[in-house]
Formats: structure tokens, C-alpha cells, sequence
């Protein structure tokens, strides 16, 4: 297999990979805010965005 074809397949797999984690991500904000509501998934969202900045 030619250099090209392996970086093209990786390429591939790496535009893939990202695509299925957004598709995650979509899904799994859904479900949070439909366990917490609205305000719950706001006081969670803060707290969340707080503790990455350590």
C-alpha cells in the first residue's frame, strides 16, 4: 500500500472518528437536559466549564 492510500485511510478514519463524537455529543446533551431541565443542565454546564479551567 502507497503512502498515499495509508494517509488518505487514515485520514478517513480520523474525519470519521470526529464525526461519530459529535453525533455523541449531540445525543448526550440531549439526554442530560432532558434528566435535568433547563435550569439543571445550566447550574451543570457552569459547574463543568469551571473545573476545566483546572
Amino acid at each position: 500500500m502507497s503512502t498515499a492510500r495509508k494517509v488518505l485511510g487514515n485520514t478517513a478514519v480520523q474525519v470519521a472518528g470526529r464525526f461519530v463524537m459529535a453525533f455523541m455529543s449531540i445525543i448526550i446533551v440531549k439526554l442530560i437536559t432532558s434528566y435535568l431541565g433547563l435550569e439543571g443542565y445550566g447550574k451543570y454546564s457552569a459547574i463543568y466549564e469551571f473545573l476545566a479551567f483546572f
